[in-house]
């Protein structure tokens, strides 16, 4: 009974919560391989808490993720605008002289 019991723990709690521990040691890294690839998604636990940890958290990486892809889109957006107008700006103005009368 309490080999069924040590199995049964491993399989539903500790390796579910190993997968989630595993993804986030990845996210800090900004590895978010745990989105593409869809493991924790397939391999959903079936101890309500410990599935709801796994739904959520693959929320928080997929939300930090867009919110990463869309902050680095605006910067180079803005690089780009900055550069070419910060070029035709100084094209554009003569050379300053202090001595002009």
């Amino acid at each position: 009974m309490s080999l069924l019991s040590v199995t049964l723990t491993f399989f539903l709690i500790a390796n579910p919560l190993r997968m989630v521990l595993t993804a986030m040691q990845k996210a800090v890294k900004f590895d978010f391989s745990a989105i593409s690839d869809g493991s924790m998604k397939t391999r959903r636990s079936i101890v309500a808490e410990v599935g709801d940890i796994q739904e959520k958290f693959m929320e928080l990486l997929t939300t930090f993720s867009k919110a990463l892809k869309a902050n680095k889109a605006l910067v180079t957006g803005s690089r780009r605008v900055s550069s070419s107008t910060g070029n035709e700006n100084n094209n554009d103005k003569a050379p300053l002289r202090r001595n002009e009368k």
